[in-house]
């Protein structure tokens, strides 16, 4: 049964694929799936992703993919992800809350290696021409370390995707501008900007003004690789949209309603995470059960055990054993 559908059609057909998060047998699973010919390929380079992620040393563990009929999937991991930890943190308005948990993703990336080098031919292929400087990096090339992707388990922190991994090396600050940038868009609804200020959280990280408006380019040349022609704006819209990020420029704060509304949603998607943690206990203790009798009925059934009874009968009978 399908519980959620993500499809990403405004990307270059080489690049679509169907996410679904999906319950089979009581459990939840996460699945990706190609969504044409020209996208198999894409879709198939997350195995050779995830060995790359393996054999790295990283301050998390990748979720490893399964592939099963055309379809790489992953176990749903029922911990949070610090993208739920900051929206449950813009809900409440808490300032504090948000810098903290921006303040807890920078400290997990300055626990990455990182090498001091020139960005080359294959980093401009998709991100724009760089200067010539040496910039901090990281490799392989993590772009995917967003926020919604990163989950905290009672194993440590876990990333659950990792479509968009490089062999070539990123530079860190581009890597967490960019999480900034998709949390900021994803809750410009609810005026995180007015929270706490984009320049305040670029603040925590380093990231300059010179180097705010360097990423700004990387980004838009990612875009553009990625996507359509129809499905991006030129750079010069995009830019005076960034302007107006992470503020709500339609419509009023959300309501309360809304925010008890999207709570309950919440709660009914734990729940429904819960009742499938305890069909899988029921399940294996049905099965340890099943085991055991199966057991048993091989002992009662054996030579050895039929002797063993006759010889009580004949203990019982001769006064030599007591009856219990």
């Amino acid at each position: 049964m399908i519980i959620y559908a993500k499809f990403n059609q405004a990307r270059k057909k080489e690049f679509q694929l169907l996410t679904t998060i999906e319950k089979k047998n009581g459990k939840l699973f996460a699945c990706k799936k190609a969504n044409s010919k020209e996208s198999e390929k894409f879709l198939l380079t997350l195995v050779d992703k995830y060995e790359l992620l393996s054999k790295a040393s990283l301050p998390f563990e990748a979720e490893k993919p399964i592939l099963v009929d055309q379809a790489v999937s992953f176990s749903y991991l029922n911990g949070e992800s610090l993208d739920s930890l900051l929206f449950e943190a813009v809900l409440g308005k808490n300032k504090e809350k948000i810098k903290k948990i921006f303040s807890s993703y920078q400290e997990m990336i300055s626990k990455i290696k990182t090498e001091n080098v020139v960005l080359g031919a294959e980093f401009e292929k998709i991100f724009g021409q760089v200067n010539k400087e040496k910039k901090n990096c990281i490799k392989p090339g993590m772009l995917d370390l967003l926020l919604e992707n990163i989950f905290e388990s009672k194993d440590g922190l876990r990333l659950i995707d990792y479509e968009w991994l490089f062999s070539f090396p990123l530079p860190s600050k581009y890597i967490c501008f960019r999480t900034i940038v998709n949390a900021y868009y994803k809750y410009s609804s609810y005026n995180i900007a007015l929270l706490l200020p984009l320049k305040e959280v670029y603040k925590i990280f380093g990231i300059s003004t010179k180097e705010e408006k360097e990423f700004q380019g990387y980004e838009h040349s990612f875009l553009v690789y990625v996507h359509k022609k129809d499905g991006v704006v030129d750079l010069e819209t995009y830019i005076e949209s960034y302007k107006t990020l992470g503020i709500n420029t339609r419509v009023d704060f959300i309501t309360e309603a809304e925010m008890e509304k999207t709570r309950a949603e919440k709660m009914i998607l734990l729940k429904d995470q819960a009742i499938a943690e305890l069909n899988d206990v029921k399940t294996k203790n049905e099965q340890e059960i099943a085991k055991l009798t199966a057991a048993n009925s091989v002992i009662y059934s054996s030579k050895l055990w039929k002797l063993r009874s006759l010889v009580i009968k004949i203990r019982v009978k001769l006064g030599l054993t007591r009856r219990w």
